[in-house]
């Protein structure tokens, strides 16, 4: 779900996003410091209109964010921490303005990039994540060669996937943050290209869309299981290395089932909440039950009590 502006620039201002790059990699950085002072209050209400495809009733709900609760953690002259942020499939760094917005009121220097296929990065094929991982390691080499500040990624679906990739192959992350994180890539994908083109439903069957997405994972050297996040954490669960966690889950989510989540709450890394009567959709939107649980979480990623 992106954010549309009719002035892009109006809109890197609005958020204080600066661009900048590391290598061949573009990006944008927002500092947490001087946020409270310099800053207006900020709050945003998404809505979400979902159609049953047998009743045809939409249904629309609001999903309201503003940074009173957060803002007073911004108050301090250093930041808590350092972020980087990656987005869902499909969309940008666009649609996490939000959530970069709503990470500075928090304390938290930001920094956000465009995945391969996707943005200002739509000119590269898509990696299912391998090539955004080497891409995603200039930015963190970058920042641990600059700072010892706490690093966490903080990632939307197919986001939380690269992030999970990124830990497991080189480690170097203090803490991880998946919102809806990506279990079989295939089936997202399959259910997302339905979604945004419902025609080919009549003209071309699953399978044949099925294989055409696995053939394109295979052609850039990637296997999409590798991209399953919630394989990939009950593998380097089991070893000590993996960093405190936090995991978001919609119950109503078909694309990133809970039930494939909820069992690593049981682990003392790992924190999973699941939030009531939201599909997948509604959870790529940042809102105050969001703001608050992961502001909660974050003060105990400090003391180091997790979960």
């Amino acid at each position: 779900m992106n954010l549309n502006f009719s002035d892009e620039q109006s809109a890197l201002d609005i958020f204080h996003l600066q661009p900048r790059k590391v290598g061949n990699l573009d990006y944008f950085y927002a500092p947490a410091a001087g946020f409270a002072q310099q800053e207006t209050a900020f709050e945003s209400t998404i809505n979400v209109a979902l159609t049953n495809s047998k009743t045809g009733t939409t249904t629309t709900t609001q999903y309201h964010y503003d940074d009173s609760h957060a803002r007073k953690l911004s108050k301090q002259s250093e930041p808590r921490g350092q972020v980087i942020m990656l987005h869902s499939y499909s969309t940008d760094s666009r649609s996490l303005y939000i959530d970069s917005r709503a990470l500075r009121a928090q304390g938290y220097d930001v920094l956000l990039f465009d995945l391969n296929g996707h943005g200002r990065a739509s000119d590269k094929p898509m990696s299912f994540g391998p090539a955004d991982v080497e891409r995603l390691d200039q930015l963190v080499t970058m920042i641990r060669d600059n700072s010892n500040l706490p690093l966490l990624l903080y990632g939307k679906s197919y986001g939380a996937s690269v992030a999970a990739q990124y830990i497991a192959k080189h480690g170097k992350i203090d803490g991880f943050i998946g919102i809806a994180p990506m279990n079989n890539f295939t089936e997202a994908a399959l259910i997302e290209t339905k979604r945004n083109s419902p025609w080919l439903t009549q003209f071309i069957s699953d399978d044949y869309i099925t294989a055409g997405i696995e053939r394109a994972a295979a052609s850039v050297g990637a296997n999409v299981e590798k991209a399953n996040t919630a394989r990939i954490l009950a593998n380097q669960l089991q070893q000590a290395s993996w960093p405190p966690s936090l995991i978001f889950v919609g119950e109503l989510d078909k694309l990133s089932k809970k039930e494939t989540f909820t069992s690593f709450d049981d682990n003392s890394n790992v924190k999973v909440i699941t939030l009531p009567d939201r599909p997948h959709i509604a959870m790529m939107v940042y809102d105050n039950t969001i703001d608050k649980q992961l502001s909660e979480w974050l003060v105990m990623f400090e003391k180091r009590k997790l979960p």
